[in-house]
């Protein structure tokens, strides 16, 4: 059996302006396993770099994380420190 390397658990984000507020991905869930290559297919839109941005934690200042997990090797990288999260990078 292959554990998952990045397990990403009900991962909601938006994205909040002066003028609206876009959910860009609600509830979104998958893993990816080590030596395994994971497709994200969707139209212009549909959240796909959102969702890969948010595993590194690299979403621009108005994005905001509005629940769910992102769990590499076990750990929480959504509650990880800046520092931390570096070395993971």
């Amino acid at each position: 059996m292959t554990t998952s390397s990045i397990s990403v658990r009900n991962l909601s984000v938006r994205y909040k302006t002066k003028e609206s507020t876009v959910y860009a991905i609600e509830d979104v869930s998958f893993d990816l396993q080590h030596g395994r290559v994971l497709a994200l297919v969707g139209e212009s839109g549909a959240g796909k770099t959102t969702a890969g941005m948010s595993v590194l934690r690299l979403l621009p200042q108005e994005a905001e994380v509005m629940g769910g997990q992102i769990l590499f090797e076990g750990e929480n990288l959504l509650a990880m420190a800046e520092h931390e999260l570096r070395s993971v990078r």
